[in-house]
């Protein structure tokens, strides 16, 4: 990385994770003084940059380097490391984030659901869709103590309803058009989301 000197106040870098498979590596170069810092000084790097105060070093341990495949191993240190920078969802349109905080990177991890998870996110629809003033939910089963979650396009909570039956119907009369996430928990669990357009 190259960064030209005396540039604090122009460019902030934060919340990244860096990785180098040798301490002895370089990590980062001041032009055009020419200054530079191993992988093993990360600390002295962003201390003079005055940048990546809440960054870390480490292997990001991707699924598949080598196959291009960027996204998460459960052990990796870009797991709830990244910053709210209101993009409400990954490059698979995942929903940020996926568990206590961002991740650092293009993918949100997300642990893999079994079989009978999948099916049963399969098996619930939003209706009516596009609302104009209030939709449902249909389940193959009735479902109590829900927890429902609107999110809109840039990541910021509109609301949210705790303990919904899924024989009631949610208001959208005060919400303003455009497209929304709809989160559903159970138990502090993800499960199911959709996408939601509000259209009056």
């Amino acid at each position: 990385m190259a960064i030209e000197d005396n540039v604090n106040g122009k460019l902030k870098l934060d919340y990244n994770l860096f990785y180098q498979t040798s301490s002895t590596d370089t990590l980062f170069v001041s032009f055009p003084s020419f200054t530079s810092y191993l992988y093993s000084n990360f600390s002295s790097y962003s201390i003079t940059s005055r940048n990546d105060f809440n960054s870390l070093t480490g292997n990001p341990n991707f699924v598949d380097l080598l196959g291009l495949d960027f996204s998460l191993q459960s052990n990796s240190k870009a797991i709830d490391s990244g910053a709210n920078i209101n993009i409400a969802d990954d490059f698979n349109g995942n929903l940020r984030p996926m568990h206590k905080g961002y991740d650092i990177g293009a993918f949100e991890f997300s642990e893999s659901l079994s079989i009978n998870r999948n099916e049963y996110i399969k098996s619930i629809r939003v209706y009516p869709n596009p609302s104009s003033d209030s939709f449902r939910f249909s389940f193959n089963e009735k479902k109590q103590n829900l927890n429902i979650i609107l999110y809109n396009e840039i990541g910021q909570k509109i609301f949210s309803i705790e303990n919904y039956s899924t024989e009631k119907a949610i208001t959208t009369k005060h919400i303003i058009n455009g497209i929304y996430w709809i989160i559903l928990k159970e138990n502090s669990k993800i499960i199911a989301r959709s996408k939601l357009l509000i259209q009056k």
